[in-house]
């Protein structure tokens, strides 16, 4: 990445959507989102971690993502 107020050493990973792609799945309730999101996990780890780093990262740029936030309280909440 690079910007303006960004280090030079400062790297991301991106992931894009092919909404066209067999495995893709449909936008579902915040719900349904949380509950996925609180028990799955892929080659690059669990998508519970991913969640709470990229909040933790956006934070570090001053960014506050409502919508993950709320999705983030109920991962919390999820009992498995």
């Amino acid at each position: 990445m690079h910007g303006p107020d960004l280090p030079e050493d400062t790297f991301a990973i991106a992931f894009t959507i092919k909404r066209k792609a067999p495995n893709y799945v449909r936008p579902a309730s915040e719900a349904d989102t949380a509950r996925v999101i609180a028990t799955a996990c892929g080659a690059l780890g669990s998508c519970r971690d991913y969640l709470f780093d990229t909040i933790h990262g956006l934070e570090g740029f001053g960014i506050h993502d409502h919508h993950l936030n709320r999705i983030a309280r109920q991962v919390r909440e999820h009992r498995g």
